[in-house]
């Protein structure tokens, strides 16, 4: 029964891979953006040298697809903004 309670309270895994022509700064600054936002989540960023535009994934996850494309849309609208300032 404890062991239940341990894993009832994990929380999901959002992962955004960046392509490599992104600058680490703005990188950096869409991890901050996104630890404070997705207080629910744990948030993995990082670099991937095989894509070519930005990549989400989400582990653990309990919601659907539409839930999660309006995620991916939130959080590309971020990630624009700064870009563009």
């Amino acid at each position: 029964m404890a062991l239940f309670k341990i894993y009832s309270k994990v929380k999901p895994i959002f992962v955004v891979r960046f392509p490599k022509a992104f600058p680490v700064e703005e990188i950096d600054n869409a991890y901050n953006r996104l630890v404070r936002s997705l207080t629910g989540y744990h948030v993995l960023v990082y670099r991937d040298k095989s894509i070519k535009e930005v990549k989400f994934e989400c582990f653990n996850c309990e919601f659907n697809e539409i839930e999660f494309n309006e995620l991916k849309e939130q959080v590309l609208k971020s990630i624009n903004n700064d870009i563009t300032g």
